[in-house]
């Protein structure tokens, strides 16, 4: 008999451990500025080479080229793909160069569906939008909306017209809800105070992104809905220079 307990505390004791870990999801931000470094240098095989290992289950990217001329000619996705071996959706800003300007979304998950959104763009002085660019995939039987967006570094007010528009679209969905992206504002502006008003920041205020070199400013974010995040495990600023910004991950367990 008493093997026979000490058996099922076993069984207890991994089933609980498995239940924990299944709602664990590590996720990255990265404004990749079309595959180039401070330089302008080409970085997308290396980039790519470290995003496979970097251990992100799901990846929001922006800045990324659709085969333009600028960067080649490169379907930049289609090659992040190929070498991570990850699931992957592109959303354009608009066409751009031969091509098009826009974001990307890498999933190590199966992607079930696809939402392009659009917020809008004031700044421009004309009716314009850009991508807010949502994929929907499930985690050990949990389903969960992943967005990525690129905020608008024209203007403020446009900021937080954009987050308004983004914390409205994303607030309707009934699973959990992570979003990344280059918001383009400090953690003390108006438009981080919009998303944070639904959303928890998973960085310190000090977690500084732009430029890569000795940076300054914290505009680059992983955030998760509050009501939906049990506990930050881990959230750090990473140190590579593929890009100009520094990418940001974090490892978050859900309820």
């Amino acid at each position: 008999m008493q093997i026979q307990q000490r058996i099922i505390v076993i069984l207890l004791v991994f089933c609980l451990h498995h239940a924990v870990q299944a709602q664990r999801v590590s996720v990255l931000s990265y404004n990749i500025h079309i595959a180039q470094d401070a330089q302008n240098k080409d970085q997308l095989k290396p980039m790519a080479e470290w995003i496979k290992t970097a251990g992100a289950g799901l990846i929001g990217l922006q800045e990324v080229d659709s085969v333009c001329n600028r960067s080649g000619k490169v379907d930049q996705l289609a090659q992040l793909k190929q070498i991570t071996g990850m699931h992957g959706v592109f959303s354009r800003h608009f066409a751009f160069d031969g091509g098009a300007y826009g974001l990307a979304v890498l999933s190590r998950y199966p992607i079930d569906s696809v939402h392009h959104d659009r917020i809008s763009l004031q700044s421009m002085g004309k009716q314009e939008t850009r991508a807010l660019l949502v994929v929907f995939v499930t985690v050990n039987k949990q389903p969960l909306a992943f967005a990525t967006v690129h905020l608008d570094y024209r203007d403020a007010a446009s900021r937080q017209q954009q987050t308004k528009e983004i914390v409205q679209q994303l607030s309707s969905y009934t699973m959990p809800v992570m979003l990344t992206g280059d918001m383009n504002a400090e953690p003390k502006s108006a438009a981080i105070d919009v998303l944070r008003s639904v959303f928890q920041d998973c960085t310190q205020d000090h977690a500084l992104t732009y430029p890569v070199e000795k940076p300054t400013k914290k505009i680059d974010y992983v955030f998760v809905q509050k009501h939906t995040v049990k506990k930050i495990h881990s959230a750090a600023v990473l140190p590579q220079i593929f890009s100009d910004h520094l990418p940001v991950m974090a490892t978050i367990q859900l309820k």
